[in-house]
Order: structure tokens, then sequence, then C-alpha cells
């Protein structure tokens, strides 16, 4: 009986379940400007950036043949989740990370959402399967999913801000400088912003941009299937070239448009408005297309 009780104990521990929670708790000293690469593949990464020369890793394992692997020195840290080799991800890994603002980031995850802030160093953001959202007052940033919603808010006044997403839609908000915003099928949205260069796109989905139009400014807006909606603060000094193939256009600022073809659903508008000092074009080829007074 006392070896029947010793065996059943044995296939007990032996068939558990092979996760549990694992706490991780790892500090880096790190230089104020440190480059600093992040790699998970399932789970979630949360990025903040203080005032401290260490990075500071919390969070949790999902399983324990689950690894993380930190290589490098100050100027350079390397994060990363391995994961067994053809297992199944039942629970990701939780990675909370704080890192020194001025830090250079870059984070890679397969499935696994991404939540940055507080960071003002380069930031490269990208995700296969989830969502990416980045408040920042950075000067480069790069953001991007395949599946997901891309989410900016906030950049350095003369900003380089590239943001994108396959299946998603990208929701962009007070950034200065210079955008590129593209969706395959979703919206792309650019509110409180104040931008030298604008070019938005989306194959099937609607383009919203909302801010003024800075002198000698050029903004580019092109959507396959879909609307675009232009709301501008002020009476802008612009050149305008809008048109679409099957759709209306309506102008709050000068002439109304005239059908490219006489009896053809499409319509065009050119005119200048101020000095025209900026250029702005905007065409879709099954939408509609307004110029508005911003409210």
């Amino acid at each position: 009986m006392k070896r029947f009780f010793i065996a059943a104990a044995l296939f007990a521990i032996a068939t558990a379940p092979a996760f549990a929670s694992q706490s991780i708790d790892v500090t880096r000293t790190a230089s104020p400007n440190a480059s600093v690469h992040i790699n998970n593949i399932a789970g979630s990464v949360k990025i903040v950036g203080w005032d401290k020369n260490s990075v500071h890793i919390t969070g949790r394992l999902g399983s324990n043949d689950q690894h993380l692997k930190v290589t490098g020195e100050k100027d350079y840290i390397d994060i990363k989740v391995q994961y067994p080799q053809h297992s199944n991800i039942d629970e990701g890994t939780v990675l909370v990370i704080q890192l020194p603002r001025a830090s250079s980031v870059e984070a890679h995850t397969v499935s696994a959402s991404i939540d940055a802030s507080e960071v003002v160093g380069p930031q490269r953001l990208k995700a296969v399967s989830g969502k990416v959202t980045l408040t920042s007052k950075s000067q480069e940033i790069s953001v991007e999913s395949v599946s997901g919603t891309v989410e900016v808010k906030g950049s350095a006044a003369k900003a380089h801000v590239e943001a994108s997403s396959v299946s998603g839609d990208v929701e962009i908000a007070d950034i200065g400088g210079e955008l590129d915003g593209n969706s395959v099928s979703g919206n792309v949205t650019a509110a409180d912003s104040k931008l030298q260069r604008a070019k938005m796109g989306s194959t099937s989905g609607d383009l919203m941009y909302g801010g003024p139009i800075e002198s000698s400014g050029v903004y580019e807006f092109h959507t396959t299937s879909g609307d675009v909606v232009l709301k501008l603060s002020a009476k802008p000094d612009a050149k305008f070239d809008i048109e679409t193939f099957s759709g209306d256009i309506r102008n709050d600022f000068g002439p109304k448009a005239e059908h490219t073809r006489r009896y053809g659903p499409g319509q065009e508008l050119h005119f200048t408005s101020g000095s025209g000092s900026a250029h702005v074009r905007a065409e879709t080829l099954s939408g509609d297309i307004e110029l508005r007074v911003a409210d």
C-alpha cells in the first residue's frame, strides 16, 4: 500500500501542468542614452522611461519552461523571452521595463501588446498580432502592427513619425513635424497635430486630418475605398488639388467642385486659398472628400 501512494504521488508530479507563474525582478546598469532591444512572443510589454541610469525588469513568466535572457553592457542591453521550440504557448510573459528616458528603444512582439511612455529617445515598436500604444516626446518614432490598432500620442516639435497597420486602425494625436501614416484595411486619423508634411493612405478605410496647414507644407491623402475629411483650424494658405473617381466633394473654403465627366460620378476641385504657399492633394477612388472648418 505504501508503494502505491508513493507511485501515485510521483505520477501526480509528473503529470502536473508545466506552467506556473514565475515573478521577474532584474536590474542592469545602463547609460543615459542606452540602446535597449526587447523581444517577447506572447503576453505584453510595458515600457516606461524614468530618471535612473538603470534598466529594471519586472513582471512574470508564463510558464516554467520560459526563460528571460538579459545580455549586453550598459550601452546596449538585449532583453529576450525564450520559449521552448515546438511548444504551444498557453500563457505569455508579462514584461514591465523601466529604462532611462533618453534610451533608444526597439521592441518586437508576435502575439503581445506593446505600451510605451515617458521615453524621449528614438523608438521602433513592432507587433505582429497586438495593439501598439505610444505616448511620447520623441523625435524619431516608428510604430507598426500587422493585425492590431496603432496609437501614437505626442512627439517632439519636429519629429518624424511613421505609423502603420495592415489590418487595424492608425490613430495619431498631438504630434509635430512629419507623418507617414498608412493602413491597408483600417482608418487613419491624425488630430490636434501641427505638421509640416503629412502623407496618409489606406486601401480600404477613411482618412481624417485635423490641424493647421503650415506655410510651405506638403500634405497628401489617398484612399482607394473610403472618405477623406480635412478639418482645418484656420483659413489655409494653400493650393488644393482634390479629386474623386466616384464620390462628392464638399468645400468650406472656396469654389464648388466640378464633375470630371459630363455624366460621370467623379468630381474634381482645384483652387488656391490665401498665398497658396502650401500644397494639399487629396484623392479617393470610391468615397467623398470634405474640406471643413474645424469646430
